[in-house]
């Protein structure tokens, strides 16, 4: 089956959200659609038509998180989990607490920001 004919089937059986007559899959999605065969210029007009419904802050906010926009959840929290886990700062050195404290705040605020974001 072509990238295409996937991409098809996927927005036929996974729509995730129609705002506006634009369509958000979430990066599962994506990554389900781009898993076997690579097309960078898909790929791209993927990522970029998820992007666009986001505003600038909220893009920082995917950013600092280390994750492509998306409106999955589950996907979000379980790379801020994964973050506060790896910043923690009783799990790092003593000499790095006040950097991990401050990279803490600024994973949750940046989660929280984005949680606030789309749940509304």
């Amino acid at each position: 089956m072509s990238i295409v004919q996937r991409f098809i089937n996927i927005v036929k059986t996974n729509i995730k959200k129609i705002d506006n007559d634009n369509l958000y899959l979430s990066q599962k999605d994506i990554d389900d659609l781009l898993k076997d065969d690579t097309d960078d210029e898909l790929s791209k007009m993927i990522a970029d038509a998820n992007k666009q419904h986001f505003p600038d802050d909220i893009l920082n906010a995917f950013n600092i998180l280390k994750i492509q926009p998306t409106n999955d959840i589950k996907l979000i929290s379980s790379q801020f989990k994964n973050l506060l886990n790896k910043y923690h700062p009783d799990k790092n050195n003593p000499n790095d607490k006040q950097f991990c404290n401050n990279k803490t705040a600024e994973i949750i605020s940046n989660y929280t920001k984005i949680k606030n974001y789309l749940i509304k």
